[in-house]
């Protein structure tokens, strides 16, 4: 299975999956180990952001929808305007840069940024603030926005998180052409009718729709994402996933490319988002965070087959392959082979994973552990600490 983020991308690597917990015990092109996904990612190489200073951010905060549904057309007409093309721009060098590259100069070096590839995004409150994919804009040593019209502008990096792929970027509030309103993901269901807007391969502000096909799924190193087959490829990254109300509830980031799988694409949810938007916005000057909270552990979640491998008589539960020296999962006296059953009460399950329950604590939060150790319970506490940068993906 290959999954690929939705930007236009240079560059494959292997990528584990890390959640700030970590998934799988070794780092394997395409393919599977016992349970362990193990996948090759597309991203930019990771250079210093362009540096800025925060506006003030006045966020939508989520209201339940009111009057009718819309259609596709008048969902477009309402959020379109708002909707934009992220551009990279990164110092030319001599080697030859790839991808969507139409102003690279043949031969020679400059010192001038040039476009390296594009993604999307969309502008969320009138003091120019933009969400987009921490993957669009990472390397940048400039960026631009292209708005829906057509019109090129000056943007700065307010802030990225690589560990939950977001970033925010500002353009001057006077060129704001309008301002999509921000649903409530927490309310979205399977079935419900979306539409994305983006610009994959490049063709600015393109529209697909289609339904949510889940929630909560896992994949890669994200989690609780909303699952969808309306079309997004290269180039939708950070882009909009909007609802019959005209509401963004999710950014469109990535989808699984194989010849076994049609369809399969993933947007991280907007509550998650705006969460993170707040702490970028609030810390400013091209600030690189985590926002996920780390617990320092390589699992590998069991069913009938995995506890078969792994000879535990439990079914449920999250296989603790590896504990990561100096870790909070260290501190707190986990050990490898040590089953962890439940986090703060909350049992881990075939639908909840060990992921998602972390996902929904910070930093500096207490996780009470239920662990399952030789048939014996225990009980043990982490403070979990900001994830590492060398586990961020």
């Amino acid at each position: 299975m290959i999954v690929k983020r939705l930007g236009i991308l240079s560059g494959v690597i292997a990528l584990v999956v890390a959640l700030g917990l970590a998934f799988g015990a070794g780092a394997l092109f395409g393919g599977r180990s016992g349970n362990i996904l193990t996948v090759p990612v597309q991203q930019f190489a990771v250079a210093a952001p362009a540096t800025t200073t925060a506006g003030t951010i006045t966020r939508n905060a989520p209201a339940p929808p009111t009057g009718g549904t819309l259609t596709t057309e008048q969902i477009v007409d309402r959020v379109g305007p708002a909707v934009v093309t992220v551009i990279n721009r990164q110092k030319y060098t001599s080697r030859r840069i790839t991808g969507n590259t139409p102003a690279t100069p043949p031969g020679g070096t400059t010192n001038q940024p040039v476009d390296t590839g594009l993604g999307s995004g969309v502008i969320y409150d009138s003091a120019g603030l933009i969400l987009t994919n921490n993957h669009v804009v990472e390397g940048a040593t400039a960026i631009d926005v292209e708005l829906a019209d057509g019109t090129r502008v000056d943007a700065m990096l307010v802030g990225r998180d690589p560990s939950n792929d977001v970033a925010v970027v500002k353009i001057d509030p006077s060129k704001v052409p309008a301002v999509a309103e921000l649903g409530d993901s927490a309310a979205v269901k399977p079935g419900q009718p979306v539409v994305a807007i983006g610009s994959p391969e490049a063709l600015e502000n393109s529209v697909t729709e289609g339904i949510v096909s889940g929630v909560n799924r896992q994949l890669d190193n994200y989690v609780g994402l909303i699952q969808t087959d309306a079309a997004i490829n290269h180039g939708n990254s950070g882009g909009p996933l909007i609802n019959a109300y005209g509401q963004v509830i999710g950014l469109n980031t990535l989808g699984v490319r194989d010849n076994n799988a049609q369809g399969l694409n993933f947007a991280i949810p907007i509550n998650k988002v705006k969460q993170v938007a707040d702490t970028l916005v609030s810390k400013g000057n091209g600030a690189v965070v985590s926002t996920r909270a780390y617990l320092g552990v390589v699992v590998d979640p069991l069913n009938a087959s995995t506890a078969a491998q792994y000879g535990t008589k439990l079914t449920q539960g999250a296989y603790v392959v590896k504990v990561e020296s100096g870790t909070p999962a260290e501190k707190a006296g986990l050990k490898a082979g040590d089953v962890i059953t439940a986090v703060n009460g909350k049992t881990l399950d075939n639908k909840t994973a060990l992921g998602d329950l972390l996902n929904t604590l910070n930093v500096g939060d207490t996780a009470t552990l239920t662990v399952d150790r030789s048939g014996q319970a225990q009980t043990l506490t982490a403070t979990l600490t900001e994830r590492p940068a060398q586990s961020q993906p």
